[in-house]
């Protein structure tokens, strides 16, 4: 019988926990309090990956946060990096139930969204969102895991080189899957396949040429909750939909908005979907369609990509269905620099039907 190694003198490894392309996490013993812990020991290949190690031991020191795997010590092992981290409990996301209702699945995605609110907060964005980095226990509290593929950190330099993307392909945006630069909502997004995979027991995208069409920058048809999981409240499935939009400003703008959605059952996402910047203010579609209907005209502006002429195109519904006619001479789309930038309330129109 092997005698068991002891990492640095002081960590006893015991059951292997977990492993990856980046190394292998074990359960561990501390020789000094004889706590139980997580051990990672890397398997450092590249500079490229170097950066990572040191780019997820920075994050994990700057987000000692409710929710985020806590940070215990770091150090070498014959010439690699290791990383000592609290032995957090809880099975993969969404956790260890069989039946995976909405009603089962609303505390702990809420929960991941605070978690996620309070990580992007800090200008981090994880970018490696998947249930196996994310342990949910049997009271429903959430630990999110490996900041490997963290962004924003201070000090951080870029290491995706152009035409390359990192993480597990079935969860990124796809923004991210074309190497551009991303934000919390690329993590917003796997979110969205996450649940999607709970609720339903399938994975949103079905045609295994997604990831070629997605790094394309082309739509990518995915199936829909409302034929496959019927039973899911229509609420949610709409805003799940919503985040799995092609488009990032088509999705949830961030996981404090989200957790206000998901905790209202997804009531009010067809009006929060449209809220832009008007006069300095947020409008909804509802104050928008409000004020044309007061006889004022306006400019709905923003880049291609923007939502601008699909933000049209519903306003356009909107006031037929409340016997406006003349759709055209009230409201126009028009470019501006930034989304909502040209959202401005404009003179009355004049003339008859608004010319």
């Amino acid at each position: 019988m092997k005698d068991p190694v002891v990492v640095d003198g002081r960590w006893t490894l015991g059951a292997l926990l977990g492993k990856g392309g980046s190394g292998r996490v074990w359960r561990a013993r501390d020789a000094i309090s004889g706590q139980e812990v997580a051990l990672k020991l890397v398997r450092v290949n590249s500079t490229e990956h170097q950066s990572r190690v040191e780019r997820e031991i920075l994050a994990m020191r700057l987000l000692r946060l409710p929710g985020i795997v806590q940070l215990l010590d770091t150090g070498f092992y014959l010439g690699e990096p290791y990383i000592v981290m609290e032995l957090a409990p809880g099975a993969h996301f969404p956790g260890a139930r069989a039946v995976r209702t909405w009603d089962v699945l609303r505390a702990p995605t809420l929960r991941l969204c605070e978690a996620l609110g309070r990580v992007h907060a800090m200008g981090i964005v994880h970018r490696d969102l998947k249930p196996a980095n994310v342990l949910v226990d049997g009271k429903d509290h959430v630990t999110i895991l490996d900041f490997g593929l963290a962004k924003g950190t201070p000090g951080e330099a870029t290491t995706t080189k152009v035409g390359t993307f990192v993480g597990t392909p079935r969860y990124l945006a796809p923004e991210q899957l074309a190497a551009e630069t991303v934000d919390a909502r690329a993590d917003l997004f796997a979110l969205g396949v996450m649940l999607f995979e709970a609720l339903s027991g399938e994975p949103p995208f079905a045609d295994a040429d997604f990831m070629k069409r997605m790094v394309a920058s082309q739509e990518c048809q995915r199936l829909s909750l409302d034929e496959i999981a019927p039973e899911v409240p229509r609420g949610i499935r709409n805003v799940v939909h919503a985040l799995l939009s092609h488009r990032a400003t088509e999705r949830p703008q961030n996981a404090l908005d989200l957790y206000a959605l998901l905790s209202a059952g997804g009531e009010g996402w067809e009006e929060e979907r449209f809220r832009l910047p008007l006069m300095g203010v947020a409008a909804t579609m509802a104050e928008v369609v409000g004020t044309v209907v007061a006889g004022r005209s306006m400019q709905v502006g923003g880049p291609g990509g923007s939502g601008r002429t699909r933000f049209v195109r519903e306003l356009r519904a909107r006031l037929e269905a409340v016997g406006v006619e003349a759709m055209n001479h009230h409201v126009r789309p028009a470019p501006a620099q930034r989304p909502g930038a040209g959202l401005r309330r404009g003179d009355p129109p004049r003339g008859t039907g608004g010319g």
